[in-house]
């Protein structure tokens, strides 16, 4: 789901319009194994106590998981200047799980419940949305009271700006076919739901993150696991109700939506080094050398295979021209 490597509306609320006349299903029960049997013991809204930003803690952030920490330009800032850097840091992290889960994932978990998008999904399935619902929402209801605790415990208030995954997926949707919208929107939570990033799995282990981020971003792993096997199997039920002019022309769209997710939102990065101290060109330097193309191309590579198993899994990649589309994008099927 969410992740650092490319973390960043200009949209509104998402339409959760049925997909009835873009699916077409030949019938038949799905044969579906439900990964949230053990939901009530152990979804994170469920056992988990709130998750605090200690005052007597240091990083707001790990560095270590900041590409820009080691250029020789912000290491050389004082210890104050860099834990500005890092509150910012920490700021978008949470802003981005906000957007993400009560803008894009919850309303097609929503849709997912209630009309199914016009596919013939089991009872059981429709339920889970219901619960991948109820954990995302808790999701965006710990991100903001973290959000709201750092701002009081350094006195510095977010500087709110729409996370770059949004102004970019808003722009796509402007250029496709209003039909198409519910169906991309569909897609790209399938996206979202299956990329596995490293923050979920790398922060709760690095030294110098605070312990209720930490905490938090545990349980919010716990839950994608989830998620990312419920997702998959919705993936393969829209691949199959596609047309096969549906599934090639979505399909060929499904390396831009990975991009957008992963493609690093560098303009807020170098607002962030010069409200730390750095000159524009300065931050523009540190931005270009530490989180430029060549240096995420593979990085970008790594974070998306997940995805691509899941598409691929999903019979997206069994057309040519959506195959190439994948490989050209420099996301080849394992």
């Amino acid at each position: 789901m969410c992740g650092s490597v490319g973390m960043f509306l200009g949209c509104t609320a998402l339409s959760a319009c049925p997909l009835a006349e873009l699916l077409r299903r030949d019938g038949g029960e799905v044969d579906y194994r439900s990964p949230f049997d053990r939901w009530d013991e152990r979804a994170s809204v469920r056992r988990a106590p709130r998750r605090l930003v200690e005052a007597e803690e240091g990083p707001y952030f790990p560095s270590e998981l900041m590409a820009v920490a080691d250029h020789p330009l912000v290491r050389a800032l004082s210890p104050q200047d860099f834990r500005t850097v890092q509150l910012r840091h920490l700021h978008r992290y949470l802003r981005f799980t906000i957007e993400l889960e009560t803008k894009y994932v919850n309303p097609v978990a929503l849709a997912l419940a209630s009309h199914g998008y016009g596919l013939d999904l089991p009872a059981r399935m429709k339920l889970d949305a219901m619960r991948v619902y109820t954990d995302e929402a808790y999701h965006a209801l710990v991100a903001t009271d973290l959000l709201m605790q750092s701002e009081e415990r350094s006195g510095v208030p977010e500087r709110r700006r729409p996370p770059g995954f949004a102004v970019a997926f808003a722009e796509l949707v402007a250029q496709a076919p209003p039909g198409r919208t519910a169906l991309l929107e569909l897609v790209f939570v399938g996206v979202s739901e299956t990329l596995i990033t490293g923050t979920l799995s790398q922060l709760p282990r690095a030294r110098e993150a605070p312990s209720g981020l930490r905490d938090a971003v545990r349980d919010h792993a716990s839950d994608e696991a989830r998620h990312h096997r419920y997702f998959s199997a919705v993936l393969a039920e829209v691949w199959s109700a596609l047309s096969a002019e549906d599934r090639v022309e979505v399909g060929a769209l499904v390396p831009t939506l990975i991009d957008i997710f992963l493609r690093p939102d560098l303009d807020p990065v170098a607002a962030d080094l010069v409200e730390a101290g750095l000159t524009e060109d300065q931050a523009a330097l540190v931005v270009a050398e530490t989180m430029g193309d060549e240096r995420v191309a593979g990085q970008r590579a790594r974070v998306a295979e997940s995805a691509v198993r899941a598409f691929e899994a999903a019979g997206a990649l069994a057309d040519t021209a959506v195959r190439h589309a994948f490989e050209d994008a420099g996301l080849p099927a394992a």
